[in-house]
């Protein structure tokens, strides 16, 4: 899988896929990410990228032509999506990493920035993605975002490819809460303790959380489906 991103800050990117399982992931060639600054084809020698936007308004526009010429830049692979993180696009959610994941080999992503992008980008784009209802100073955080979710889909990726499979999302619920397997649970200056029961026939794991000051009138259970094993305090 190829990434190229388009974006004014790509010194950003370099802690986040440089570490953890994506760092791995790239040192591994899983994918590749790859960093296109459209002030590198301005032609200005002051190297503009914004403007004033037709008509007036508040607020500055990243230009279209740099934009057009780092694209145009760009190899091409067949299977190729352009995306543009933008707030009217459709929000990220795991069905989308998916198809990004299992569809394509080169993901293009546009970073805006200041105002927006001038309209006239859409023509190079294939889908607007949007990571929510909110703003940000720029497309980075959200294209860091997409990045992370689709690599971890990749094959390879992930120690374990079964556990993709049984993770919140996946079937369009969220994952049993994790509990570890340990007999002592040591909590300093604190007043609760955690009891793990052995799990019934049907795999339920029953946990109660007491006060140890006062267990008649302060417990609570939580049932989930999952495995346990053991009972400690």
């Amino acid at each position: 899988m190829r990434f190229d991103i388009v974006t004014l800050f790509p010194d950003c990117f370099t802690s986040v896929l440089n570490s953890g399982l994506i760092g791995k992931a790239l040192a591994k060639q899983i994918a590749n990410v790859h960093f296109v600054n459209p002030r590198d084809f301005t032609t200005d020698k002051h190297r503009k990228v914004d403007d004033e936007p037709y008509g007036g308004g508040v607020g500055m526009l990243m230009k279209p032509g740099p934009i057009f010429s780092a694209v145009e830049s760009l190899p091409t692979l067949q299977r190729r999506e352009v995306i543009m993180m933008s707030p009217q696009g459709e929000t990220i959610n795991q069905p989308l990493l998916r198809e990004l994941a299992g569809n394509y080999d080169q993901i293009v992503i546009i970073c805006g920035h200041y105002e927006g992008v001038d309209e006239r980008v859409l023509e190079l784009v294939t889908r607007e993605v949007s990571l929510g209802d909110f703003i940000l100073t720029g497309g980075e955080i959200p294209s860091m975002a997409l990045i992370n979710g689709v690599v971890r889909l990749l094959p390879g990726t992930v120690g374990i490819a079964e556990s993709l499979k049984l993770e919140s999302f996946e079937e369009g619920l969220l994952d049993f809460p994790p509990i570890h397997p340990s007999r002592n649970l040591p909590r300093p200056q604190s007043t609760r303790c955690i009891i793990i029961r052995q799990p019934c026939s049907n795999c339920t794991v029953a946990i109660r959380a007491t006060n140890c000051q006062n267990p008649q009138t302060s417990s609570r259970f939580i049932s989930s489906m999952g495995r346990g094993e053991g009972e400690g305090e």
